[in-house]
């Protein structure tokens, strides 16, 4: 693996090469501490990832990464730093970077860096099967060879995504209770583009080429679902893995922030929300958790139905558990609501009540996978008749007092 590591300092530069020559297979890493000798390198060897640290003399991190994602945006972009905080680190996150690893750290460093690499391999095989699906429609002269090619070129991609598959398994334990219901869902997609190229192979040998582009076409969107599956598969694996150091915030910051994010199908539906005004403060990984309250605000919107008068409400209830220790929060629509035999089930991966409906069916396992990491449980009451939903999530009291709740400053 060909890493280019930007960094000032010998002793770090030796310390992160000792992290991680004894885990990364083959690990050859290149320094370099000047613009020009990062520029330079970027033009004359294709890496397999960038290690960068934020601040030096004459350069400066994200410099660096915005010379990395005009010139090679397909490498991964790991920050290796001792002075990244949890602002710069989501600025970044945002501007393009995989990954940021803390200097006393070191030893999350080798399997962010494997993670990534094999991220970036999905993504370049994804695109590399669509850029081989597409172009093959747009010549029938060439068709012929196009797919006979493309369907030894997707045999091979499909036994890497298995065997990849696998692997996160094997090394994600704490996602272990999901292995039967993710394998039959990637399955799906998989056993549809087989069956197609079979199809596909019968269509040229007869001839009929407008039934051998809309089988392809119909491989095309099975392979575009597959490529979703896995994204949310990733996503689930990075919860618990890639850690943000808690925080002690108040609630009603990270429900404004959630509030603005999903704004746009509030505003659609002409949803009014109120929230509490004595929302108590929290110590969570903040992008977490306005993550959690993102997906339950927008899984209220989605399933609204035709509500003449739709209301969200987000609320805290300090009695409500039995545990001393921990809080009740809530997110309450008025919408279409769940049957009770579906309570347990909405919290499954992939598992979707209604398969027209937008989406992987990803979101709830997600909030789940969340809310357990930092200690608390998640349910659903609905009551009979379809009169709306409350999610209830609990969440341990802060271990410190925060200075000034953003709400008051209202």
């Amino acid at each position: 693996m060909r890493i280019l590591h930007l960094e000032d300092s010998d002793n770090d530069a030796t310390l992160i090469f000792e992290a991680l020559r004894h885990e990364v297979p083959d690990c050859q890493v290149s320094r370099v501490e000047t613009r020009q000798a990062f520029l330079e390198a970027l033009k004359r060897i294709d890496w397999d990832i960038i290690l960068a640290d934020y601040s030096l003399p004459s350069f400066d991190g994200i410099s660096a990464l915005k010379l990395a994602v005009e010139l090679c945006p397909d490498i991964p972009f790991i920050f290796v730093s001792g002075c990244l905080g949890e602002e710069l680190a989501v600025a970044s996150l945002k501007n393009g970077a995989t990954d940021h690893i803390l200097k006393h750290r070191l030893e999350r460093l080798p399997q962010a860096v494997i993670r990534a690499s094999r991220e970036s391999e999905f993504a370049r095989a994804n695109k590399e099967a669509d850029r081989r699906l597409k172009a093959s429609l747009l010549d029938k002269e060439l068709l012929l060879q196009e797919v006979r090619r493309g369907y030894s070129d997707n045999l091979r991609i499909i036994d890497n995504l298995l065997r990849t598959q696998a692997e996160l398994e094997s090394k994600a334990a704490e996602i272990e209770r999901f292995t039967y219901t993710m394998s039959h869902d990637l399955k799906g997609p998989l056993t549809t583009i087989k069956n197609y190229i079979s199809a596909i192979d019968h269509d040229l040998a007869n001839g009929t080429f407008d039934s051998a582009r809309s089988d392809l076409q119909r491989v095309a969107k099975a392979a575009d679902r597959m490529q979703v599956l896995i994204e949310e598969v990733l996503t689930l694996l990075r919860i618990g893995r890639v850690e943000n150091t808690p925080e002690t915030v108040a609630f009603a910051s990270l429900v404004e922030e959630a509030l603005e994010l999903v704004a746009g199908a509030i505003q659609e539906k002409n949803i009014h929300v109120a929230v509490a005004g004595d929302l108590p403060s929290v110590t969570v990984d903040r992008s977490r958790m306005v993550e959690v309250l993102q997906n339950l605000i927008d899984n209220a919107a989605k399933f609204m139905g035709s509500q003449a008068a739709p209301a969200i409400s987000i609320g805290a209830s300090m009695g409500a558990s039995d545990d001393a220790t921990e809080t009740c929060f809530f997110v309450k629509d008025n919408g279409v609501g769940v049957e009770a035999r579906h309570h347990a089930r909405i919290f499954g991966l992939f598992d979707q009540l209604n398969p027209k409906t937008e989406g992987s069916g990803a979101g709830l396992a997600i909030v789940k996978r969340i809310i357990e990491l930092h200690g608390g449980r998640i349910w659903v009451e609905s009551p009979p008749g379809g009169a709306g939903s409350t999610f209830w999530f609990t969440l341990k009291a802060p271990r410190v007092k925060t200075t000034q709740n953003p709400a008051e400053k209202m």
